[in-house]
């Protein structure tokens, strides 16, 4: 990958320009909020000349910090890294991860809102390298081991787990480890977002929202994708570009999940590349 450096593709060859979503300042946060389909999605704001303001992302508007939905645009903006057509895929990739937002937008010299780039675009690029070769295990090597909830856990289990690791996925097993399904900080949303007691935040009292009274298996998705260990990077971009999904589960037995590989995963293994 080295020797390649000099010749990276640039944003101007995965940038998107149809089927991008705008909101106005004035907007609310709830007319953004009704395009999402991940936690890592993004709406671009812009002015009436279509100048970029901003993105409202609910990695930060509903995760890090908690609007209502009725609040204005304006007060919820996240001011993503400036990103020209001339800016290296390597460089979008680190911005899809440090961001943790996979849909940002690309300005001109003038600061107007040109369209968007998708880590799904960049991942299509990969499968042109190498990369695609190498043997999953190989990236297994440097994650860290697979966390895992049981399914009869209470739900609170599992929002301490995406306040305190940051991540937004958890793969669900059973007493015998067994993968049942997975859960995102996306499906349990609209319940993370209701109005909580600040004596107990887990209690329902006085309006707010009791996660003990409820169980993890109650809002995990049970079909879940999976691939071998055998498997190569290659196989598993074509899963995730193909089912337009962004994450895979390592298996290590037909039962037991090993890890777990994600679309910032795959990014990680470009840089590092």
């Amino acid at each position: 990958m080295k020797n390649k450096k000099k010749s990276l593709p640039t944003a101007k060859d995965i940038l998107k320009t149809k089927r991008v979503w705008y909101v106005s300042e004035d907007d609310t946060l709830a007319e953004a909020e009704s395009k999402f389909v991940s936690s890592h999605d993004s709406v671009v704001v812009v002015d009436s000349e279509h100048k970029l303001m901003g993105i409202v992302s609910p990695y930060y508007t509903a995760i890090k910090r908690h609007y209502p939905p009725a609040t204005k645009i304006k007060r919820c903006l996240f001011h993503s890294p400036k990103i020209h057509l001339d800016t290296p895929i390597d460089k979008i990739a680190h911005y899809f991860i440090e961001t943790k937002i996979h849909d940002l937008p690309v300005v001109d010299d003038a600061g107007i809102c040109l369209g968007i780039v998708t880590a799904r675009r960049a991942l299509m690029l990969l499968k042109n390298t190498e990369l695609v070769n190498i043997p999953v295990r190989e990236m297994l090597v440097d994650k860290d081991y697979l966390m895992t909830i049981n399914t009869n856990s209470k739900l609170d289990e599992a929002i301490r787990f995406f306040i305190r690791t940051k991540l937004s996925k958890l793969v669900v097993v059973n007493e015998h480890n067994n993968l049942q399904g997975m859960i995102s900080i996306f499906d349990i949303l609209p319940i993370y977002r209701e109005p909580r007691v600040k004596e107990n935040v887990f209690d329902r009292k006085g309006g707010g929202y009791g996660y003990n009274s409820h169980r993890v298996q109650e809002y995990m998705v049970r079909n879940v994708v999976t691939i071998e260990e055998s498997a190569t990077i290659g196989n598993i971009l074509d899963t995730l570009l193909d089912k337009q999904i962004g994450s895979v589960v390592v298996m290590k037995n037909k039962l037991e999940p090993l890890n777990i590989i994600t679309t910032s995963d795959l990014l990680r293994f470009f840089i590092k590349g």
